[in-house]
């Protein structure tokens, strides 16, 4: 099998993977309702998902395709009583913390707690703490 031809292979496989899967970004509550309950503003350069309000232990989250390129970006603005940070809350970095073979049908689990955010990208088995309060 020639180069060019095993190219075009992998290259179907994974353009055949990426149209059959969605990732997904899960925003959990681990604050206090006081003094206020956790706001969160999501965005991407195309997708507006909007500002949510979550008391403790709530949840919202969505469902994208990444591109094949790893170029796909989501990010939020949290705000908690006079603390609020912005992140990226899926990037290629971001992605690298799947388990999973497949990143693209990854769910990645974000949880603002007093001191800071953790995510999860294997069904809430093992945290990491990636960014803090400002």
């Amino acid at each position: 099998m020639s180069n060019l031809h095993f190219s075009l292979v992998i290259l179907t496989v994974c353009l055949i993977s990426q149209s059959s899967g969605k990732a997904g970004v899960h925003i959990i509550s681990g604050v206090p309702d006081h003094p206020s309950p956790l706001q969160a503003r999501c965005q991407s350069k195309d997708d507006d998902i909007g500002t949510h309000t979550l008391l403790n232990g709530e949840e919202f989250s969505w469902r994208f395709r990444p591109n094949i390129i790893p170029t796909t970006l989501y990010f939020c603005h949290f705000y908690w009583g006079a603390k609020d940070r912005s992140f990226a809350v899926y990037d290629a970095r971001i992605s690298r913390l799947c388990k999973q073979d497949d990143y693209w049908n990854c769910d990645y689990y974000w949880v603002a707690t007093p001191t800071g955010f953790n995510v999860s990208a294997d069904n809430k088995v093992t945290w990491k703490t990636l960014n803090y309060w400002n």
